[in-house]
């Protein structure tokens, strides 16, 4: 029975993502089309992927657009028009408020067929015209405007959107073999899918990066026309979480003494700071004040001796921010007692010395001015050590025991004085 279940909801989870999609089903990759012939673009849609789907042509980094919003009713007819190079294209059928898309195999595109043996035919001239007198006949003189492309219309929806909006423009180009919508500020460009050699759009879509100017250029042959205007893209400031400040006073302590985080961030909702130990980290304070906060927060240190890190997670529903700040907890260096066990030996005689100290990483016991005279002695790993130590007496003089770290100056005892016996 449970295996049956578990079958089924697999089912019904592969039913679900595979319950919309897009095939291109013309061009295939044997299709060769003409350029100015037309041509039924087809596709299938499986599922509801929407009334309308955008019909693009794609050569490598390059899109023409052919129809945007096309009615997704499985076909398109397109001609090719004549700014279309010869070349190898794929065509993309796409619902981009699905993130839908899907594109055909690779396939041909090449120029017109010239007339056979390469000759111009003449046109038929129908009887009718043939029967009328010369003078009846005119011909059509050709102004230097038939030549040119023209930009009728290239207007933007609004001169100033915010980051990450879409910009619509309204597009009329005529008479031109190939128009492009240039973002000069970001070095983008787009070429518009003519027909024939003509493109309207009323609402011509783009997301500009920055601001600056768009430029539309409209070409025929060696002619050239352009349009632009300006566009203000205003940043959307960062939601995510800031930390301005986050230290600790004091940066060097002792054992147990109290310390506090000195904090300041902006945009949480959350947060918590963690002591780190190497991978893993412990909770040290769950903060309580959001979204904004300045101030200390106090907390104990450990009782371990080292540099200790600290690391503060702030979280908002845009993302998490991580901060860290350090502190040395420095052991606390302390002699308790000295001493020996008598104050006069004979030269050979073991004196035995009893001391007691804390906080130290390294202790010797030495005879004031002899270097020979010295006993290095364990430490206790830093801990309150307690012991005793001995070695042959040579000679009168001061004993001395003497404790250091890594943080703090020598520290010696209180001079043992001690005398020989004649």
């Amino acid at each position: 029975m449970r295996r049956t279940l578990c079958v089924a909801v697999i089912l019904l989870a592969a039913g679900i993502l595979a319950g919309q999609s897009l095939e291109v089903t013309n061009p295939t990759k044997t299709s060769v089309w003409k350029i100015g012939e037309r041509y039924n673009i087809t596709w299938k849609s499986i599922g509801n992927v929407g009334p309308t789907v955008d019909v693009v042509l794609l050569k490598g980094n390059t899109k023409i657009k052919i129809k945007v919003g096309a009615r997704n009713n499985g076909s398109y007819s397109w001609t090719i028009p004549a700014s279309v190079q010869p070349g190898t294209y794929q065509i993309r059928v796409a619902v981009p408020s699905l993130g839908l898309k899907e594109q055909s195999p690779a396939f041909s595109i090449v120029a017109a067929t010239a007339p056979p043996g390469g000759q111009i035919v003449a046109p038929k001239i129908p009887p009718s015209l043939q029967q009328l007198p010369p003078q009846t006949v005119q011909q059509q003189q050709m102004t230097f405007s038939d030549f040119m492309p023209r930009i009728k219309d290239f207007t933007p929806s609004r001169t100033s959107i915010k980051e990450g909006e879409i910009l619509a423009i309204s597009i009329h180009v005529e008479n031109a073999t190939q128009a492009t919508v240039i973002e000069k500020a970001a070095g983008k460009s787009c070429i518009l899918g003519l027909r024939g050699d003509t493109f309207q759009d009323k609402a011509w879509t783009m997301k500009p990066v920055r601001s600056g100017e768009i430029q539309l250029l409209a070409e025929k042959g060696t002619q050239k026309v352009d349009k632009s205007f300006t566009i203000n893209v205003i940043p959307v400031p960062s939601k995510l979480p800031v930390l301005n400040r986050f230290k600790i006073i004091p940066e060097m302590a002792q054992p147990g003494e109290a310390a506090s985080f000195d904090i300041n961030y902006q945009n949480a909702a959350s947060g918590k700071i963690y002591r780190v130990y190497g991978r893993t980290r412990h909770e040290v304070i769950t903060l309580s004040r959001f979204p904004d906060f300045g101030g200390t927060v106090n907390f104990t240190p450990p009782r371990d001796t080292g540099k200790t890190t600290y690391e503060i997670e702030l979280i908002n529903k845009d993302g998490v921010f991580l901060g860290r700040a350090w502190q040395t907890v420095r052991p606390l260096m302390r002699i308790h007692y000295f001493r020996a066990n008598a104050r006069s030996f004979r030269s050979g005689d073991m004196i035995e010395f009893s001391y007691c100290f804390e906080g130290a990483s390294e202790a010797v016991i030495k005879r004031i001015g002899d270097e020979k005279s010295r006993r290095t002695i364990d430490v206790c790993g830093g801990k309150r050590c307690e012991g005793k130590c001995s070695f042959p007496f040579r000679g009168p003089g001061t004993y001395k025991l003497i404790i250091m770290n890594a943080y703090d100056p020598v520290l010696p005892s209180p001079g043992v004085e001690l005398t020989q016996i004649r």
